[in-house]
Formats: C-alpha cells, sequence, structure tokens
C-alpha cells in the first residue's frame, strides 16, 4: 500500500491522515495495475470501501493472472462498487448511473469471456 499522507479524506473530507485505496487493486502478483489510479481515503472510509469490495468478492487480488478480459471486468466492477458507494453516501445521481454503467460493463465483459472459453 502507498504511504500515508497528509491530505483529506474524499468521503468526509476529514482534514486527517489518509491513505491511497487503489480503485484497480492488485494483480495476482501483488502489483498494482493503475498504481496511479489512487483516492485519498481516511482509515475508517479506505476499510467501508474494502469491505464494500469483500461483499461483491472482487477485493483479494486474483490467485492466478487473469486474462485481458477478466482484469478489465475487474477494474470495472471494483470502480463501480467505489463510484456506487460514493454517490450513495454524497447523494450524486450520475456518480451513480456510471456506476451502474460500469457494472453492466464489467457483466458483459464476463459474460463474453465465459462463451469465448471452450469447454472441457
Amino acid at each position: 500500500m502507498t504511504a500515508a499522507k497528509r491530505d483529506t479524506c474524499l468521503w468526509c473530507r476529514s482534514p486527517s491522515t489518509v491513505e491511497a485505496h487503489h480503485l484497480t487493486g492488485k494483480r495476482a502478483d501483488h502489483t498494482y495495475p493503475h498504481p496511479d489510479l489512487t483516492v485519498p481515503l481516511c482509515k475508517k472510509h479506505h476499510d467501508l470501501a474494502h469491505a464494500d469490495l469483500r461483499a461483491q468478492r472482487i477485493d483479494d487480488p486474483a490467485t492466478t493472472p487473469l486474462d485481458t478480459i477478466q482484469a478489465v471486468a475487474h477494474w470495472l466492477a471494483r470502480i463501480a462498487t467505489f463510484l456506487g458507494r460514493h454517490s450513495r453516501t454524497h447523494t450524486q445521481d450520475w456518480l451513480g448511473r456510471i456506476a451502474d454503467a460500469l457494472q453492466g460493463m464489467a457483466e458483459a465483459l464476463l459474460q463474453a469471456c465465459t462463451a469465448l472459453t471452450p469447454a472441457v
């Protein structure tokens, strides 16, 4: 995880020490696919963001590398989960619509991936 720094939490605007929340998460090798795609969150809200991801079963990195379609679907689902929470806590309808669209894209990619995978 990126070292914490002084800033304000995106969600509560608390001027406290924040942690960088990586929107697209980690790869199987524990590297960040998009290391600069982060948002500042206080410890409480960083934990909440990860609780949301755990509830969707998309918090932990895959145990094996994902193919490109699976990886993009995973990233979209993580960003959608984050934006969905943000839209609910800040009553920003447009973020909710983006979150829903990204979630739909993630699901469509996973369905396409499943359709392309040969039956064994």
